[in-house]
């Protein structure tokens, strides 16, 4: 064998080997490239999945924070009606005490108690002044038959009336004279 068949076989074998280095090197890259190319896709997925766990704990948060406020809302609301009737109450109680001994002390509680916008009932139901009063339509309840009630049973108490797009809130309180109780309302939307 000549000098140069051996570096014609040295050289073809170092190319053999390169070929076979750079080919195996090559899958190698392949099987790196898909080995991150996997973790990328995980972590991907992963920050996804948490930005979704974030905003759906923001809405449920926004949510919570919207039903307080509501809820907050309709408490003033019963607050304001409650302090209403018993400011009323008070009235009426103060002006019974000074006026005891009048004829027509029944007239001056009435025209007094119309001033501070509650409307007064007897117990058969009838308004005795002209404060404006508006049930909400509910077809199945009939609101002064359970204001005379809850006035009758409980001496005071709220009745809520609750329709599609609005809700009322009703209090009334039992005068404690002349069979007759006060109450007031007010409507949301």
């Amino acid at each position: 064998m000549s000098i140069k068949d051996s570096i014609l076989i040295s050289l073809s074998l170092v190319l053999v080997v390169t070929a076979i280095y750079l080919k195996l090197d090559v899958n190698k890259l392949k099987k790196e490239n898909l080995q991150i190319k996997d973790e990328f896709v995980r972590y991907k997925k992963e920050i996804i999945k948490t930005q979704l766990a974030k905003e759906k704990l923001l809405l449920a948060q926004q949510e919570k924070q919207k039903l307080q406020e509501k809820q907050k809302f309709l408490q003033e609301q019963k607050d304001a009606v409650k302090i209403r009737v018993n400011q009323a109450y008070t009235l009426a109680q103060m002006l019974h005490k000074k006026y005891k001994h009048s004829k027509n002390i029944k007239a001056i509680i009435i025209e007094a108690l119309t001033q501070k916008n509650v409307y007064i009932k007897n117990y058969q139901g009838n308004r005795l002044n002209n404060v404006s009063l508006i049930y909400l339509q509910n077809l199945n309840r009939t609101i002064p038959l359970e204001e005379i009630q809850k006035v009758r049973r409980h001496k005071e108490g709220y009745i809520n009336i609750a329709t599609k797009n609005e809700k009322q809130i009703i209090y009334v309180k039992d005068l404690k004279m002349f069979k007759l109780f006060i109450g007031a309302s007010v409507i949301l939307r």
